[in-house]
């Protein structure tokens, strides 16, 4: 949920400012909600690379 809320609120929210601070473009803009979905899918990739969930649900299994 903190990385999900994180990605698509606050990493959009920032992205968003600095991008229509730097461009006065639509595209780049446009680019900010995929951007989001990307950030929170590459930030859950390595939360659960790293936290071992296969072995707790391995272990609760057996």
């Amino acid at each position: 949920m903190y990385i999900m809320l994180s990605s698509f609120v606050v990493f959009r929210q920032i992205y968003l400012f600095i991008v229509s601070h730097l461009t006065t473009s639509i595209y780049p803009i446009s680019i900010a909600y995929p951007m989001g979905w990307l950030v929170c899918s590459i930030i859950m990739l390595i939360y659960f690379k790293n936290s071992g969930w296969e072995r707790k649900v391995n272990a609760s299994y057996q």
